[in-house]
């Protein structure tokens, strides 16, 4: 009988901090961290990477960082998940480019979660 050997399974995690003062509470880094954990415990993940950006979005223009989505090229099928602690801290444009987002990262075999 064959042993069937199941890889851990791997996650990032996204952080996106708007101001200083959101950097000290309420979004602070440490808070989206917390939260991001949270996601992977439930899920049995462990984060083995985060991607952290201090940037202000008040428009659509925001979206994920051009290094975590070639990490996640270069690393196809090896990462299980990508968290964000919320929507609004990977992209302005809403729902639907969020949606978006989650079928180019699904492309990489990774399930995009907040």
């Amino acid at each position: 009988m064959s042993e069937v050997i199941v890889r851990p399974k791997t996650a990032i995690g996204f952080l996106r901090v708007s101001s200083d003062k959101q950097g000290l509470k309420g979004d602070s880094p440490e808070d989206q961290t917390k939260r991001i954990e949270h996601l992977a415990s439930k899920l049995d993940a462990k984060v083995t990477k985060y991607f952290e950006i201090w940037m202000s979005a008040t428009n659509e223009e925001l979206q994920p960082s051009e290094e975590l989505l070639k990490y996640l090229e270069v690393h196809k099928g090896k990462i299980d998940f990508a968290f964000v602690a919320v929507m609004d801290r990977f992209t302005r444009a809403g729902y639907p480019v969020f949606e978006k987002l989650q079928r180019r990262i699904a492309s990489y075999g990774t399930i995009l979660l907040d």
